[in-house]
């Protein structure tokens, strides 16, 4: 992180929430976060793990309608407020406070009419034009977003948000001669030690809620897929309109065996981690109703808990007939196919399901995660990238860096850069992210790409010994030797064992003709090359295991694929995925205990809800019932506190 930023820095990261907050009324800014909490509320219901969320979910849906219309009341009244004779009028000011108003109402067309407004009186207003190339972008319009970006940018020409916004989003920033002077201004903030860290985001994001809230994709279900449409782009009564009516065709609302005391009762037991006394209770259901698919849902996802693939199956197989564009089954019966250690079986389910439902997106992710587990890295990555296209609520980003992984694994690092693109513009205030794509732009040869995406990572105050010594191998290449030095400099005294810092700060003490320092530098490199070597011998080691256990898996041989993860694991023991994959082999052998040892480790290495829940079938299958009732709580409560994250 770069030193206390002077007082100019500060004011530049915190001119936007003024001008946010100094016209968002209390009482409107009170309803907003009521409609986002009912709305994630609703979204936990969607997943309908026990099947008597149906009830919920409609009292949901008039929640959130009555938030809708308390928060539109606040709005008016703040409109009125601002328009009232004799007061505010109609100047700049006033149309700037009517389109912060409306922009977080979601009403973006509005605000960008209140904005042009406010423009044509003072054109001067930099945040203006800054918020209407955020606007711009939501509407992906980015011709017109960078043209905002420049103006706003040629209005303060030290500022670097604006700069790199305007280079952003230029079609081939390395080859435009307008990239040279916005690049010259992010070198000018970061020769300043300008950290537009430690406030407010300063790249504002405008929608409803923000793709970071999530770190693991939050699918919009098939039916509801047009209602969250109409959210992500504001138009919030069409979007309730359009979740009753799919709540209307749900079966998870409608299906009349819900009213049956005997499926109310059996479900009882699944919540009390009581499977097998369900199950006589879910079986007497599905005889009273022999076409309800929650029925029989429910009764497979009983039979799987207790590890009873046959019945789970055929319950499942069962659940599809009835109701052929139900979501839930379609992915339950995949779930059971892959934990059996059936992944031929799981591809196809889920591919049939894809056939019937294509906005099926979770069914991709799932796809994705069997075929790559097969050693069919690339078709894994495309399954990623077309489930990203799809509507999410929150978590896209988790899409794109996964198939950004797989390419990058297989050397397409052009779809690399693409996906990691579509990253940073998900989530343009992550310092993690820009340095990602930096160092990739730095391994293709991308220069003047690399050195914006690094340099704005640290601005974002999340600069690291990797990130800087890139920095200073770009500007020891261009001959900028004390700009060089100064980041090499850092990059050694956040990691003294960084040999690629060393070597910069070598070969720039040694250009300057300070010959001494420089061989005190490189002669450290020397030393540190030479413990890399290893170092890459156990990555090579690990990849190949890796590649071993996939063969192993994809040939049925679960008992080896399970202790080659082993030695992964013993290798690299604080990757969540891989004790994920570990997980995945032993629950194919049967040996459910381990499986759950090694899922228990990705939770607490912070592997996301998705492991939760796993955790949570697993222990209901080994008869650990209060484990999985405190395992499904806590995914419950990652998924809330995950989207809960949203609030500006």
């Amino acid at each position: 992180m770069l030193t206390s930023p002077p007082p100019r820095a500060r004011r530049l990261a915190s001119a936007s929430l003024v001008l946010f907050l100094g016209c968002f009324p209390a009482s409107a800014f009170a309803q907003r976060q009521q409609f986002i909490d009912h709305l994630i509320t609703f979204r936990s219901l969607l997943f309908g793990p026990y099947g008597d969320e149906g009830e919920r979910i409609v009292r949901e849906l008039d929640q959130i309608s009555i938030a809708l219309a308390a928060w539109d009341d606040s709005v008016r009244a703040g409109e009125q407020k601002v328009r009232a004779p004799g007061g505010a009028g109609a100047g700049v000011e006033e149309r700037a406070s009517l389109a912060q108003l409306f922009a977080s109402r979601g009403r973006f067309g509005a605000a960008l009419f209140e904005l042009e407004a406010a423009l044509a009186i003072d054109p001067g207003r930099r945040q203006l034009h800054l918020l209407r190339g955020r606007l711009l972008d939501a509407y992906r319009h980015e011709t017109e977003a960078a043209a905002a970006y420049r103006r706003a940018w040629e209005l303060d020409r030290a500022d670097p948000v604006n700069a790199y916004l305007a280079l952003s989003v230029l079609s081939s920033p390395a080859a435009s001669t307008s990239a040279v002077t916005l690049i010259d201004t992010l070198l000018a903030a970061h020769r300043r030690a300008t950290s537009l860290s430690g406030g407010p985001e300063p790249i504002r994001d405008v929608r409803l809620i923000p793709d970071r809230s999530s770190r693991t994709p939050v699918f919009a279900p098939p039916p509801y897929v047009d209602g969250f449409a109409a959210l992500a782009i504001g138009n919030y009564v069409v979007a309730l309109e359009r979740f009753r009516a799919a709540a209307m065709r749900d079966p998870l609302v409608v299906d009349p065996a819900l009213r049956s005391p005997a499926l109310a009762a059996g479900i009882g037991k699944l919540r009390a981690g009581m499977m097998p006394e369900a199950i006589p209770l879910l079986e007497s259901a599905a005889s009273t109703y022999p076409d309800s698919s929650e029925a029989q849902r429910m009764l497979g996802t009983a039979y799987a808990a207790i590890a009873d693939d046959g019945k789970a199956v055929e319950h499942l197989r069962r659940a599809v007939s009835l109701a052929p564009r139900d979501g839930r089954s379609r992915l339950a019966l995949a779930r059971v196919y892959r934990d059996a250690g059936r992944p031929d079986e799981a591809a196809q389910s889920l591919r049939d399901a894809l056939t019937v439902m294509p906005r099926l997106a979770e069914a991709r992710w799932m796809l994705a995660e069997v075929l790559d587990k097969a050693g069919r890295g690339l078709d894994a990555a495309r399954e990623l990238e077309s489930a990203a296209s799809a509507t999410i609520i929150a978590g896209t980003g988790a899409l794109y860096s996964r198939a950004a992984e797989i390419y990058d694994r297989h050397q397409e690092f052009d779809r690399v850069v693409t996906m990691l693109r579509h990253r940073v513009s998900l989530d343009p205030n992550n310092p993690a992210v820009h340095r990602q794509l930096g160092l990739v732009y730095g391994r293709l040869g991308r220069r003047d790409e690399a050195l914006a995406e690094l340099v704005m990572a640290d601005l974002l105050g999340g600069a690291d010994a990797e990130g800087l010594a890139a920095i200073g191998q770009i500007h020891l290449d261009a001959g900028r030797l004390e700009d060089a030095e100064m980041v090499a400099r850092r990059a050694v005294a956040v990691r003294p064992d960084r040999q690629d810092a060393r070597y910069v700060l070598g070969r720039a003490l040694l250009r300057q003709g300070r010959t001494a320092e420089a061989r005190e530098e490189l002669d450290a490199f020397q030393r540190l090359r030479a413990g890399a070597l290893a170092e890459q011998r156990r990555t090579f080691e690990v990849d190949k295991l890796r590649a071993d256990a996939a063969q192993a898996s994809a040939a049925g041989r679960h008992r080896d694929a399970a202790s080659i993860w082993r030695r992964v694991i013993e290798q690299m023991p604080r990757v969540p995925d891989f004790h994920v994959s570990a997980a995945d082999a032993f629950t194919a052998s049967g040996e459910l205990e381990d499986a759950t040892v090694h899922l228990e480790k990705a939770a607490s290495l912070g592997g996301g809800p998705a492991v939760r829940l796993r955790l949570a079938e697993l222990y209901e299958r080994l008869g650990r019932r209060e484990d999985s009732a405190r395992a499904r709580r806590l995914y419950e409560q990652e998924v809330k506190e995950l989207l809960n994250s949203s609030r500006p």
